[in-house]
């Protein structure tokens, strides 16, 4: 869910204890570094309250990042400990703010890579520049795993998927998009599918026709830009994805009477415990 910043009257406690999930991942934070008296050698603060361990990533100006960046992952209290988290992963300093990543083993038997990740609308060739470098940077971290590690994107990725009139193009993302709601691929979309094609991911609401629908509304335009990736292996384990408008209106920064925001993504998924035997990579997960 892309938060859109804080309010004195909407705080990022509030929209977490709203959320209650055992997984939130946030973007557009909008948490600057000096709220925690950062440094350039710091990019991550982890905070622990209403009932969740909170790893924050704030935004620091470069010529990738600005004020509307910073990015976050909550865990339940009652599902996780801070032990359990064995890793966090944070991108390269001119990048901060856009990504952050943990990765989370559970009792030993559940093993996964969390990412939460804010890609740039495309105005310039630098802005595409960004999604180059935040994908290229993701993609990296999560050929490093190892294959018994299922990997997780939350991700406001300003960018459509699923039309295109250029077979070389559905090609390259024909496993990763679903058919349900196409919409008019973005130089953003397709650098996403293709990605998550690479790494046998799909993302998992353009598979589900309850889901799939618009997640983000700005009068009279609507459009699904937001995503969550999974591996394909667990794609039979979705027990439903759902768009959450009654909570987003209810959340939403703006304070018109109809949705004008991003609105919240919910998937629930049944995971197998992990398996550490070797795979090949034609089907890793």
């Amino acid at each position: 869910y892309n938060m859109q910043g804080t309010r004195l009257t909407r705080t990022m406690d509030d929209i977490v204890g709203r959320l209650q999930g055992d997984v939130i991942a946030l973007q557009g934070t909008q948490l600057p570094a000096w709220r925690y008296s950062f440094d350039s050698t710091q990019s991550v603060a982890v905070r622990h309250t209403m009932g969740y361990h909170t790893w924050n990533w704030p935004w620091f100006p470069t010529e990738h990042v600005n004020r509307s960046c910073g990015v976050s992952i909550a865990l339940h209290r009652t599902r996780f400990r801070t032990t359990d988290v064995t890793q966090v992963y944070t991108p390269p300093n001119h990048l901060r703010g856009r990504a952050g990543a943990i990765r989370v083993q559970l009792n030993s038997r559940y093993d996964a890579f969390l990412s939460s990740l804010y890609l740039p609308p495309i105005h310039s060739a630098q802005d595409k520049l960004t999604t180059r470098l935040l994908l290229n940077w993701l993609e990296e971290t999560i050929q490093s795993l190892p294959h018994r590690c299922l990997p997780f994107i939350f991700t406001d990725a300003n960018g459509g998927v699923g039309l295109t009139s250029k077979p070389s193009q559905r090609d390259l993302v024909q496993h990763a998009v679903g058919p349900y709601c196409p919409e008019l691929q973005s130089y953003n979309g397709q650098s996403l599918a293709e990605m998550c094609q690479r790494q046998h991911m799909v993302l998992a609401n353009t598979f589900r026709s309850e889901g799939c629908g618009p997640t983000f509304f700005h009068y009279p335009w609507e459009s699904r830009i937001d995503y969550i990736a999974i591996p394909d292996g667990c794609l039979s384990r979705i027990k439903a994805c759902r768009t959450w408008r009654r909570t987003g209106r209810s959340i939403q920064a703006s304070s018109a009477i109809g949705l004008m925001d991003h609105i919240p993504l919910a998937l629930d998924l049944a995971i197998a415990p992990a398996n550490s035997s070797t795979r090949t990579d034609n089907n890793r997960w």
